[in-house]
């Protein structure tokens, strides 16, 4: 709950100190989705200090820095004493991430959808939600999403111009959509031909339909041979040994190297008549 000021201290509202808790009062739809926006500050603590449909939320993430910017010439006469440097103009926002255990938030994995799918193909910082009734019509909040954090695709969102020249991306799930008869049959027989990148049944043949997030062997992305290209390097000069068979001949498979002998046996007649 963000801490409210006084009618005092809101006069005061530009004299915050800089350790001060307001400045972590920050406006969203959830104390995440504030801790993740920092965009809109609520120093005075009050809802109606957020824009329409918004809620002022403390202690989160953020801090409010714009008044801190220094003057540029002093407002007092000059002391006696050399002034100490003044400080560095703040960012207007954080270069860091939040700390990981707010990234890996289940919170952050909350996106409206009509279906589980449905909220995975379609999650975007627009349909973040905290609960079902922060959905539109008949969508339901679901959690635990892969592929789907506020952090990441706030991120993605901001260096979207960066991104757009990095061509077709392998993990977007319209490289694993095949059509078959049925899932094992989309995934036994996965090929270009059967490719079904919009995740529509009328992208396959009659009698078949789109399937999605089959196994890694399916993705169009690497049948295309869009990633690492080929190394470089030439073949070896000398063929590889081939693997020994592991049945053993009963006969040999190669004659004796060595020669025959060169000399003959001795032949013996038998003589037919008796010798005196």
């Amino acid at each position: 709950i963000a801490m409210a000021l006084t009618e005092e201290e809101k006069k005061e509202s530009g004299k915050l100190a800089v350790n001060d808790e307001r400045r972590h009062n920050f406006c969203g739809i959830s104390w995440v989705d504030a801790s993740a926006d920092c965009s809109a500050p609520c120093l005075g603590g009050e809802d109606t200090d957020c824009p329409a449909g918004l809620t002022c939320f403390g202690d989160t993430t953020c801090y409010y820095d714009q008044d801190l910017v220094p003057t540029l010439t002093p407002t007092t006469s000059q002391p006696t004493v050399p002034p100490t440097p003044s400080p560095m103009e703040p960012t207007l926002s954080p270069t860091t991430y939040p700390p990981t255990e707010l990234r890996l938030n289940s919170d952050m994995t909350k996106f409206c959808g009509n279906t589980w799918s449905d909220a995975i193909d379609n999650c975007s910082p627009k349909t973040h939600c905290d609960k079902d009734s922060d959905c539109e019509g008949n969508e339901t909040c679901f959690e635990d999403l892969p592929g789907c954090n506020l952090f990441d695709l706030k991120d993605k969102e901001a260096n979207g111009s960066k991104e757009d020249n990095t061509g077709p991306d392998r993990n977007d799930i319209s490289q694993s959509r095949f059509c078959g008869v049925d899932w094992a049959d989309a995934i036994d027989n996965c090929t270009l031909e059967r490719h079904c990148p919009l995740g529509t049944d009328d992208e396959c043949p009659m009698g078949e339909r789109c399937y999605s997030y089959l196994s890694a062997k399916c993705n169009a992305f690497d049948m295309m041979g869009l990633g690492t290209p080929n190394p470089t390097t030439t073949s070896p000069t000398f063929h590889p040994t081939e693997r020994p068979s592991v049945y053993y001949s009963p006969y040999p498979t190669v004659k004796p190297a060595t020669a025959a002998p060169t000399t003959l046996a001795p032949t013996v007649f038998l003589s037919q008549t008796p010798t005196n």
